[in-house]
């Protein structure tokens, strides 16, 4: 349960609260930094970055299901 509160507080953070801080801060957004490093978004670009989100939400899923697994015995 504390893993699960733990990634609740950081979503809410990364999602509500970061975004306000950047942009009150004059930094640039994640979206911003992303087309800064790679350029316009072109098809070739958006796969290579869809498919490499893809993987970090998958290993990102597969560590908290065993630390939840781990955390119930």
């Amino acid at each position: 349960m504390k893993v699960f509160l733990t990634f609740g507080i950081g979503f809410i953070m990364g999602v509500f609260i970061t975004p306000l801080l950047l942009e009150w801060l004059n930094l640039p957004s994640f979206g911003n930094l992303l087309t800064s490093i790679l350029g316009e978004p072109t098809p070739v670009k958006n796969f290579f970055v869809l498919t490499f989100g893809v993987i970090l939400l998958i290993f990102t899923g597969r560590w908290l299901y065993k630390q939840a697994k781990e955390e119930r015995v």
